[in-house]
């Protein structure tokens, strides 16, 4: 069943965190998060991004200063990796969002290792939201780490930082999945999109896995600097 956006914000905002599994390396997803954070902003409190978190140090500089030569200048934007995560688009979803409100904090917590990364994510997620609770958090993250079940992947059980995250918070959890039915993402490399020729709009999901599935038309590959 497809719901309104107006509908989908109203279920949001009865949550203390929301999960949005996104595919690396579109220019639709971060702007699409930013009207769901616009919508939602005076019950926001941190932003999580699946940043590596050495590199707060240099938000937090540029969070100070406001000085857009301080946002250009985080190292994550400016390696050779290109997978998506350090996209021009993803920075300047972090300009908006600082620039809407000053009382969202946003936070980098991937703890850039390989093990027990989605563990990781999960534990530095329930540090911050034990800080402060009651007001309503938001993790961009890839779409398997959003997901609120283990996965399979290649024969390989893959436990998912939603599966921690639902275990502790249970109905105060609201995971959402981004998907398209044409067009193409930058992750590592320019991929198209395997699309279904599903109806565009907002559903809430057969599966376990998510609850809502956000559809969209198109993907656009991201721009890098």
């Amino acid at each position: 069943m497809d719901i309104s956006f107006e509908k989908f914000i109203e279920e949001i905002s009865k949550k203390e965190l929301l999960l949005l599994g996104e595919v690396h390396g579109t220019k639709e997803i971060p702007k699409l998060t930013f009207d769901i954070i616009k919508k939602l902003n005076n019950n926001v409190n941190f932003i999580f991004l699946e940043i590596p978190k050495d590199q707060q140090i240099f938000l937090d500089k540029y969070t100070n200063s406001k000085d857009e030569k301080d946002l250009l200048s985080i190292p994550f934007f400016n390696t050779s990796n290109k997978d998506g995560r350090d996209s021009k688009d993803i920075l300047f979803l972090i300009k908006k969002v600082i620039h809407l409100s000053s009382k969202i904090k946003i936070k980098f917590i991937d703890p850039n290792v390989i093990e027990n990364r989605d563990y990781l994510m999960y534990k530095k997620i329930k540090e911050l939201l034990k800080s402060q609770e009651n007001k309503l958090s938001i993790f961009l993250t890839g779409n398997v780490h959003a997901s609120k079940k283990n996965l399979i992947i290649n024969d390989k059980q893959i436990l998912t930082c939603g599966n921690y995250l639902h275990k502790w918070l249970k109905d105060k959890l609201i995971s959402v999945n981004f998907s398209a039915n044409k067009g193409s993402f930058f992750n590592i490399r320019l991929t198209p999109v395997n699309g279904k020729n599903r109806k565009n709009g907002i559903f809430i999901s057969n599966e376990e896995n998510y609850d809502f599935e956000y559809i969209l038309d198109k993907f656009t590959p991201c721009d890098f600097l």
